[in-house]
């Protein structure tokens, strides 16, 4: 009878070590430290990619604060932030100008500059304007429109509005002023009454005898008024015996406003209307305060 031989027993593992209690908590505070995660040293953050080569530590910030960094093409990002800046301010970045700070010279400067204002009054380009048709030098604006900092377009919009303000004046003071002698002939006329026609053939000698060219006696009824004026005119024609001679009713050139009726004017207009016209458009200033007066009593009386 054949021997079985018992096969070996497999090797018996030994039991794991059972921690003692202080290896425990010895090893607590180092868990605690790693968080129980793996100790390993983290990466560094990448570098820079090659977008942002070249670029300061402070533009490098600008573009994380805005989230750029994080776009698969930061370039790309960036520009459509400008093209949207440029649509919200309707004009390209070289069309836009700063307002300059209060007393900054040289941010006016350089406003101006970019506005077109030129370097000096005489940079701009007067346009040709008329008062009363008579030329009118705009350019006496230049110097105080260049002191504002007005643009060559803003000079000439302003000129011609002040050429017209002035126009207008001119026209509102003649208006009054012949309103005016209008009442005052009426009141003269019934003052003098009977010797009327007498008294205002002396008025017109006695300027005669002094040789008052017509724009004096103007200047002269300016200051004292119509009444006044015929007054003096009468004296001096009555102290000289002038207005004995008798009104010559031929002599036009003596024709001066005064004494004249609305019906005389318009025959002397019609007469030599055209010379007068003629001689004030070549500069003759008697000639056109003669065609003035004769229009104010043939028209405004």
């Amino acid at each position: 009878m054949s021997e079985e031989v018992a096969a070996p027993a497999a090797p018996i593992e030994a039991a794991p070590a059972v921690a003692s209690a202080s290896d425990v908590l010895a090893a607590e505070p180092a868990a605690a430290e790693s968080g129980g995660m793996d100790t390993a040293a983290t990466p560094a953050a990448d570098a820079p990619s090659s977008w942002s080569t070249g670029l300061s530590e402070d533009e490098i910030g600008f573009i994380g604060n805005k989230g750029w960094d994080k776009s698969e093409n930061p370039v790309s990002e960036m520009l459509k932030s400008y093209q949207n800046g440029e649509r919200l301010r309707g004009v390209k970045a070289d069309q836009l100008v700063r307002i300059p700070e209060l007393g900054n010279e040289e941010q006016a400067a350089e406003f101006r500059a970019r506005m077109g204002v030129p370097e000096a009054p005489d940079g701009y380009e007067s346009p040709s304007l008329e008062v009363q048709g008579q030329p009118f030098d705009s350019s006496l604006f230049a110097a105080g429109h260049h002191e504002a900092g007005l643009t060559p377009a803003q000079h000439e919009a302003v000129s011609r509005a002040n050429a017209a303000v002035l126009e207008n004046a001119i026209k509102v003071e003649f208006d009054a002023k012949n309103a005016k002698n209008s009442a005052e002939k009426i009141e003269l006329d019934n003052e003098w009454g009977p010797v009327l026609e007498e008294n205002q053939l002396a008025a017109r000698r006695g300027f005669e005898t002094l040789e008052f060219a017509p724009e004096v006696i103007d200047a002269l009824e300016n200051a004292i008024g119509y009444k006044e004026t015929m007054k003096l005119g009468a004296l001096v024609g009555r102290m000289s015996g002038e207005h004995k001679r008798g009104d010559d009713k031929s002599d036009n050139s003596n024709a001066l406003a005064f004494g004249l009726t609305p019906d005389a004017a318009k025959q002397q207009i019609a007469l030599k209307g055209g010379e007068l016209m003629a001689a004030a458009n070549n500069g003759d200033k008697s000639a056109a305060a003669e065609l003035k007066r004769l229009n104010t009593v043939a028209y405004h009386s």
